[in-house]
């Protein structure tokens, strides 16, 4: 179970103590909201953290410093939860205590707080030189996703889904914001974010033993003191499904069709049906046994793969299948045929069976898992609600079929997007 305290405004600490790891994990995460006019500023501030600081310039001198500090890990990414864009840093370090280091948790963080706090500019800006370069990296990783067809596709379907919401908003932004973006502009949404965002740090390990009682001091480097301006959060939009099935037809080059549908669900990781969503979503197409794959792929053989892909902090869930182009019409139709069927209450005991020990075993992995602990922690915090794989392993012993019926009932397919080849 995580400790959560306030360390200052807009800033959380939390902790999960724990001796079962030989590592200690922090993760310290930068929210904002998504925005169409920041968004790809956002996006290019953690790749020019991992540049350099200022007492390591280079991406050389900072991996060469965390091989002395024992191969400690450290990186930097952007991210999308539900309608927010994140900066998330990691530092993995061994225990102190195993490698008879007493200092090195707090070498490892001034890393981190160089990053945070120290990023390499020059008069007000980051380097040019650097930005040209991740610049043309993030060109190149947006240009990569038309690439990859599946991933392409599952994009495509939420921004036709979600047009007009931020959730439609991909996290490493747009690729025609970037020739007007400079190091003096991404030094400012630096700013920004530091100065106004909302920062998550999350401890995992046995920190207690080296903080001598007082993480919160221990970690005081890394966040921001005294009042700040903080960026008002936006509520999160949670739209019904339209009133008319939407459909998206697209022609590529492509070797095998992708059909995606998206359905909205006004459910997300707060709510109290949240526990009967996850089994739902179970009996749908998340493991190998579900009805997707029971009835589309194997019992039909509509689909080389269909699954889906649920979205707990904004509750939107994407049904996903590998199609020949002539099957279209019949498999999308079986999919609709299985929300239907999970609405009548059509799952027998062997499938609930199934679905609940999957559920169980996958949530209780995660206690195995600093990522897994870090990343259900921040779905919660960004839903503004509370997290614990046994509170949820318990929860999901409670839940009952009329519950997962009242799920079902209440999912609407809003979106139907099908990427087929140019000449069909």
């Amino acid at each position: 179970m995580f400790a959560s305290i306030e360390l200052a405004p807009g800033v959380n600490l939390h902790h999960y103590q724990t001796s079962r790891f030989k590592t200690l994990a922090l993760t310290s995460v930068w929210r904002v909201p998504l925005d169409a006019g920041q968004v790809t500023s956002v996006a290019l501030i953690p790749a020019l953290s991992r540049r350099g600081t200022r007492s390591w310039p280079t991406t050389q001198s900072l991996a060469r410093r965390c091989e002395e500090l024992y191969g400690s890990r450290l990186s930097s990414h952007v991210y999308k939860l539900g309608e927010e864009q994140l900066w998330w840093m990691v530092l993995e370090l061994p225990h102190p205590h195993l490698v008879r280091a007493p200092e090195l948790a707090r070498d490892a963080l001034q890393l981190l707080t160089e990053m945070t706090w120290k990023p390499l500019a020059d008069d007000g800006g980051f380097r040019e030189d650097y930005v040209r370069e991740e610049k043309e990296v993030l060109r190149r990783a947006l240009q990569a996703r038309f690439n990859n067809k599946a991933a392409w596709a599952n994009l495509r379907c939420v921004q036709e889904m979600c047009a007009g919401e931020r959730y439609a908003l991909h996290p490493l932004g747009r690729e025609e914001d970037l020739p007007g973006l400079d190091g003096a502009s991404l030094y400012r949404t630096y700013r920004d974010i530091t100065a106004g965002g909302r920062q998550d740090i999350l401890a995992i390990g046995d920190w207690a033993s080296i903080a001598n009682g007082d993480l919160a001091d221990l970690l005081a480097p890394l966040f921001p003191k005294g009042k700040r301006p903080l960026v008002p959060e936006p509520p999160l939009e949670v739209k019904p499904g339209r009133p008319r099935l939407q459909e998206i037809v697209e022609r590529q080059p492509v070797n095998q069709g992708k059909l995606v549908i998206g359905l909205r669900t006004c459910i997300s990781i707060g709510h109290p049906l949240y526990p009967a969503l996850l089994f739902w979503d179970g009996l749908l197409g998340r493991y190998a046994h579900s009805k997707l794959f029971a009835n589309v792929r194997e019992k039909s053989g509509l689909a080389y793969y269909a699954n889906t892909i649920l979205d707990v902090v904004k509750g939107i869930v994407l049904m996903v299948a590998g199609i020949d182009f002539g099957a279209y019409a019949k498999t999308r139709d079986l999919c609709l045929d299985q929300l239907s069927a999970l609405a009548r209450g059509e799952f027998g005991d062997l499938e609930w069976e199934q679905t609940h020990r999957s559920l169980r075993g996958e949530i209780a992995s995660w206690i195995d898992e600093p990522d897994s602990l870090t990343w259900g922690k921040m779905q919660a915090v960004v839903s503004g609600t509370d997290f614990s794989p046994s509170d949820l392993v318990e929860a999901l012993d409670r839940v009952t079929k009329d519950q997962v019926v009242e799920v079902a009932t209440q999912v609407e397919p809003d979106t139907v997007y099908f990427l087929t080849r140019e000449d069909t």
